[in-house]
């Protein structure tokens, strides 16, 4: 493997690095999302049951959710942004729900803009690999040593040959990781969508009645 990646040139060093970061974002969404989709449909489960719960002290609940939304835990932070708000309008708690949702978008799209960096830095870093391979080769030609030349050609189309597949398979990794994060970003903004959406009408339909919203006083 050293041998292989030594042929490669120079333009193998940010290669290695552009790998090695690709590595470390897909080992790190990869953790996100496996402890989301885990946890976090239980949470919320366990979060409305609270408050749907008399018996439950609403600091309880408060303190729960607190710790829940240390997490990696978007939904959490959403509600308890609305449900911690002291006596608010259905306006009032709608935009606290939106908001919190909006604040969320960076987290769940984290390192999306990198892998697409990484993705159109890695075959352009190819291409430099393979221009100086070749440059490499045809600087041997002129040599007077046929054996060395016919060498100094082979290194050289070897050194393109290995940059140009290595910048090839990093962009390929980074389009395949950054389409799959694509997804789940999407289906995580619609699962926000629809707990706000939720849990904005049924605040609306307990303050027109005159009960008791179901909010958690600081």
């Amino acid at each position: 493997m050293a041998s292989w990646l030594g042929s490669g040139g120079i333009a193998m060093v940010p290669l290695g690095i552009c790998a090695i970061a690709l590595g470390a974002i897909a080992v790190e969404r990869a953790w996100f999302w496996l402890v989301l989709w885990r946890r976090q449909g239980q949470i919320m489960e366990a979060a409305i049951a609270e408050l749907d719960n008399p018996t439950v002290p609403p600091e309880a609940t408060r303190q729960w959710l607190t710790e829940q939304a240390q997490g990696p835990f978007p939904l959490a932070r959403v509600l308890l942004a609305g449900l911690t708000l002291e006596r608010p309008t259905p306006e009032e708690f709608a935009l606290a729900l939106e908001t919190a949702a909006r604040q969320e978008i960076p987290t769940i799209k984290r390192f999306q803009s990198a892998l697409g960096t990484i993705a159109s830095v890695a075959p352009l870093l190819g291409l430099l690999g393979t221009i100086l391979g070749l440059m490499r080769a045809f600087a041997t030609l002129p040599s007077a040593d046929f054996s060395a030349s016919a060498g100094g050609v082979a290194a050289g189309i070897a050194e393109a040959l290995v940059s140009t597949a290595a910048g090839l398979v990093i962009a390929v990794a980074a389009l395949v990781i950054a389409s799959g994060l694509r997804g789940l970003a999407r289906r995580q903004g619609a699962a926000i969508a629809q707990l706000v959406g939720q849990l904005e009408l049924r605040y609306r339909r307990t303050y027109e009645a005159g009960e008791e919203p179901f909010v958690i006083s600081r």
